[in-house]
């Protein structure tokens, strides 16, 4: 008897992944696909309109954008802006990865400026823009933020042509609803140990092919391009100070932003800016796989 209803509690269990399976491919290359569409839809208004138009359009009401250390209410701060269609801001999704139950995600990919439409390219630079799906089941702009490159790094800015959007499910399965104090509780870990090595925080913590975004260097997506740009950086701590996060329905897919202040090793400047981070649950434990940090250091005169 015992043995039976053993049998019958592993089938019932079985079938439940299964059919989890099932439904996070389905709601994962939905979500995919919309997630695209809605970037690739809010960078032609920007072009056909205008940026504040573009933004007002697409950010939820608490979505964020950011601007040097701190983060500001996107509709408050676009709203009080100027129409400004001479301007064009011109950007396309290279990378593109959502939850498995479709409603977060995040996109990210080149961008150029002009100030006006028929000058130069004055600005270049690489956008991180995290995604979550409204009550009318619309992906609006939770957080937009990115890193620049001055024109002297102008080599660096290298157009991707490939859109990844390739993904493992089987490393995705959703965790219990307790894994959402986990994902706090590994953030705070994250955070804790960059304040006092940086380089162990990130070797512990990034997955295999995380997307590290800095100011003028070359996006990354490998760990050990990653860790290399880290060390390049010759940090000493990292505080950050974290100021809202969200998590998929699923359980397997979270972001935290705040504001950051760095300490330098070489330098008794501290700069401060802030940083967008976004975890994924993979094979049993939170990773880091996607990763900005923009600060500014002061021009020496």
């Amino acid at each position: 008897m015992a043995l039976k209803l053993n049998f019958k509690l592993i089938a019932i269990v079985s079938l439940t992944l299964i059919s989890f399976n099932t439904y996070a491919q389905k709601t994962y290359i939905q979500g995919l696909d919309d997630i695209i569409k809605s970037e690739n839809n809010f960078a032609k208004a920007a072009a056909d309109m205008n940026v504040k138009k573009a933004f007002l359009a697409n950010l939820d009401s608490a979505g964020r954008i950011f601007n040097g250390s701190k983060s500001y209410n996107g509709i408050a701060t676009y709203s009080k802006g100027p129409e400004n269609n001479n301007a064009l801001l011109e950007w396309y999704p290279t990378v593109a990865q959502v939850a498995a139950t479709g409603d977060i995600g995040f996109t990210s990919g080149p961008f150029t400026y002009r100030a006006k439409r028929a000058d130069t390219v004055i600005a270049y630079g690489y956008y991180f823009t995290v995604w979550k799906r409204d009550k009318n089941g619309l992906f609006k702009i939770m957080l937009d933020g990115g890193v620049t490159h001055s024109l002297n790094h102008s080599p660096l800015f290298k157009p991707e042509i490939k859109l990844q959007t390739a993904v493992d499910l089987k490393t995705r399965r959703a965790p219990s609803a307790n894994k959402s104090i986990d994902f706090k509780l590994t953030e705070t870990a994250f955070s804790t140990l960059a304040d006092t090595d940086p380089a162990k925080a990130y070797q512990t913590y990034l997955s295999s092919k995380a997307r590290l975004l800095r100011n003028n260097s070359l996006v990354q997506q490998d760990k050990i391009a990653d860790l290399a740009a880290i060390n390049k950086e010759q940090i000493k701590a990292y505080l950050f100070i974290q100021d809202g996060s969200g998590i998929s329905a699923g359980n397997d897919f979270a972001y935290t932003y705040g504001s950051v202040n760095v300490t330098l090793n070489n330098s008794t400047e501290k700069p401060a800016g802030f940083y967008i981070r976004v975890w994924q649950f993979i094979n049993n434990e939170w990773k880091i796989i996607a990763d900005e940090v923009s600060y500014e250091m002061k021009t020496e005169k």
